[in-house]
């Protein structure tokens, strides 16, 4: 006598990746849901090949074997400009757009983003 399983294989990730990949070169999503059947859908197949796309690899951690490690930071000392400023009537497309304060504005050819070299490290520095 041959017994029948009533309980369908249980499918691992690796094997079911595999046979939703095989399938998806040749049959729509909605067919493949219906040859993989255990209540999978056209999304649940879509959503799953999307994930798969688009994962990521894991990120090995270094090993630091009970060493601790301290990066040295850099620090840049740069001479603040010493100029008394210029009103906003006074401000060119290339000037230093940095507030020194009572209205007045730096004035300094620009470095990068409307600010002198000075102003744009003290403003951005780690």
């Amino acid at each position: 006598m041959v017994s029948v399983r009533k309980t369908p294989r249980k499918i691992s990730t690796a094997e079911k990746r595999m046979m939703i990949f095989d399938l998806i070169k040749v049959f729509s999503y909605s067919r493949v849901a219906e040859m993989m059947g255990d209540g999978a859908t056209k999304n649940s197949i879509a959503g799953f090949v999307f994930r798969d796309k688009h994962k990521t690899p894991p990120i090995e951690k270094p090993i630091n074997h009970g060493k601790s490690r301290v990066r040295k930071v850099k620090t840049v000392i740069i001479p603040e400009p010493t100029n008394e400023g210029i009103t906003i009537f006074e401000l060119k497309n290339d000037s230093c757009r940095f507030m020194i304060g009572d209205h007045k504005y730096c004035g300094k050819k620009e470095y990068k983003l409307s600010n002198c070299e000075f102003h744009f490290k003290m403003c951005r520095q780690p």
